[in-house]
């Protein structure tokens, strides 16, 4: 007889392991339900970055990167562009 599984199944390949716990260190790899899945140090979630530390600084100096990235791009395309200032405004 033949047993049909319902419910969610864990693809392996996507799957991602991450521990406050230095017993595992990241890059290793852990057996579940016989796949190997990696232990990671940070993922991102909902597009934020989130770390084993518990800190959000990686996450923050990123934004802030982006951000950066925004504004030389508005100075260099915009701001510097000739563009009236009327219409800039």
């Amino acid at each position: 007889m033949q047993h049909t599984v319902f419910g969610p199944s864990i693809c392996s390949s996507k799957t991602k392991i991450q521990t406050t716990d230095d017993t595992f260190p990241p890059g290793s790899r852990l057996s579940v339900a016989g796949d190997n899945v990696v232990v990671v140090e940070s993922f991102t979630y909902l597009g934020v970055d989130i770390h084993n530390t518990g800190s959000n600084e990686h996450d923050i100096r990123k934004r802030i990167a982006i951000a950066r990235s925004c504004m030389v791009s508005l100075d260099r395309n915009i701001w510097h562009s000739s563009i009236s200032l009327s219409t800039k405004l």
